[in-house]
C-alpha cells in the first residue's frame, strides 16, 4: 500500500502485522518546533502527487527486493501539519519529489 493523504493517518491500521511476520518496523515523523535554529509554527507539505507516488512505489519495491519483508506500507501526509503532529513527516529526507515549507 502506497498513498498520499490530506487526512490524519490511522497509525493503528498500519501496525497490523501479517500472521507470519516476526517483527514490525514503523517510522513516524513528528513536526518539530525548530529547524536549523529557526522557530517553526507549522509545516505545509505539498507534492507533485503523480511523481511522488511513483517514487514511493519505487522505494517500496526496492525494500521488497532487498529484504525478506511480507509487505511495505507507505502513507505520507500532505497539507498543513501542526507542531507535534505525529502522523506525517516533519522533514523531507527520502528524495520523494515534493517540498515542505516551515512557517
Amino acid at each position: 500500500m502506497v498513498r498520499l493523504t490530506r487526512e490524519r493517518i490511522d497509525l493503528a491500521r498500519l501496525q497490523a502485522p501479517a500472521p507470519g511476520d516476526g517483527a514490525l518496523a514503523l517510522f513516524v515523523g513528528v513536526v518539530r518546533n525548530e529547524n536549523a535554529g529557526r522557530s517553526v509554527l507549522h509545516l505545509e507539505y505539498e507534492a507533485y502527487e503523480e511523481m511522488a507516488l511513483q517514487e514511493l512505489e519505487a522505494i517500496a519495491a526496492e525494500t521488497q527486493r532487498r529484504w525478506p519483508v511480507s509487505e511495505v506500507r507507505i502513507v505520507h501526509r500532505l497539507g498543513r501539519l501542526e507542531i507535534g503532529a505525529g502522523d506525517g513527516r516533519s522533514r523531507h529526507e527520502d528524495g520523494v519529489p515534493g517540498w515542505g515549507r516551515a512557517s
